[in-house]
């Protein structure tokens, strides 16, 4: 007989909990209106509604840099995140970008589709590909994250 209190503590449990509603979103993600639209193991699509405030400072209509990096970073570390144990924590060593063409607000939703391409006992690598509202590819991105437990991490 199952328990239907017990709550998923799993790693990939707390992301689907933030899909549901149930959990919140890190403060940065909330902060820049990225939500978690999917998550599964190895794979997660994280999205978001440009708008003003999110522009180069050229003062066009085209998304800066910045922001299409960070939407990268939580689609590529919550990619990860789903692949760890419980007691996990895996803090991003080094994250590269490629912008392929201008991403512009207006545009409608841009959305980072994560995978996980390795996971080892000390290091995790994720792919993702940042696609706009029609589907077209406006960059990809790379990210390496250092896997630690209580016992490896710094004092």
């Amino acid at each position: 007989m199952s328990d239907e209190s017990t709550v998923d503590t799993t790693k990939l449990g707390q992301l689907q909990a933030i899909i549901r509603g149930e959990a919140k979103a890190p403060p940065v993600a909330r902060f820049l209106g990225i939500e978690l639209e999917k998550a599964e193991t190895g794979r997660t699509v994280v999205g978001m509604d440009p708008a003003p405030g999110h522009e180069n400072n050229h003062g066009s209509s085209i998304v800066t840099g910045g922001i299409l990096a960070t939407l990268a970073d939580i689609g590529l570390g919550t990619a990860i995140m789903s692949v760890l144990e419980p007691n996990e924590t895996c803090p991003t060593l080094d994250l590269r970008i490629t912008f392929f063409r201008p991403a512009r607000f207006g545009g409608g939703r841009l959305r980072a589709d994560s995978r996980v391409v390795h996971r080892g006992s000390q290091a995790a690598v994720a792919e993702c590909t940042i696609s706009d509202a029609s589907g077209t590819a406006v960059a990809s991105a790379s990210a390496t994250g250092v896997i630690r437990t209580p016992a490896s991490r710094p004092a």
